[in-house]
């Protein structure tokens, strides 16, 4: 199966048909169904999942196919790619050349490791007999978008686990996790990172 990215400009969220038209083909772990139609269409529960190549977010799909999963869920696995995490570093002297070809360089990487980590997930989602489907978005204010993404695919459940920021660094930065609870229109369900010992 093919996978491409999904930008929020060219993304029409109101179905998943309307990805194929816009030129961006979400991974399916179900390919037969994806030829034949929708899968989304005929789920009987929609179910969005956050995923970051963290431990918590590993745990929250797994917290989800243990506690949560339905037989007829349709799973969609979202990673989001943001820029301003590039992790690249410039002096005032670099280049405007130097800095755009290195900064592109950089968002490639890390678009090439959300591929990976869809493969990743969707290889566990049809083992285990799910349903699902990887949309990887390039774009600030992760929060903004899964929320968008959940209102206008009408999700059911939105699963996504927590990094546990400090008070502190919670207060100036904010959180995903706190964005999508206090702002989406869809239950959310948070799973707490793991407890470490005393």
């Amino acid at each position: 199966p093919r996978l491409r990215v999904v930008t929020i400009l060219r993304l029409p969220l109101s179905t998943s048909a309307g990805m194929a038209t816009a030129g961006a083909s979400p991974l399916n772990s179900s390919p037969k169904e994806s030829e034949n139609g929708d899968y989304l269409s005929t789920a009987e529960r929609k179910v969005l999942l956050s995923v970051d190549g963290s431990e918590d977010s590993a745990r929250a799909f797994e917290w989800y196919t243990t506690n949560l999963l339905r037989e007829k869920d349709g799973l969609i696995l979202v990673h989001i790619v943001e820029p301003a995490n590039a992790g690249v570093n410039y002096g005032l002297a670099t280049k405007p050349a130097v800095l755009t070809e290195d900064f592109s360089k950089h968002i490639t990487e890390l678009v090439d490791k959300g591929k990976e980590l869809g493969k990743k997930f969707l290889h566990q989602s049809k083992a285990l007999g799910i349903r699902a489907r990887f949309v990887l978005h390039i774009g600030a204010k992760p929060g903004e978008h899964i929320c968008r993404l959940s209102k206008e695919l009408a999700i059911d459940i939105i699963v996504m686990g927590s990094r546990g920021l400090g008070k502190l660094r919670r207060t100036f930065l904010g959180s995903v996790s706190d964005y999508v609870l206090h702002h989406a229109s869809t239950p959310v369900i948070i799973i707490p990172p793991q407890k470490k010992d005393a």
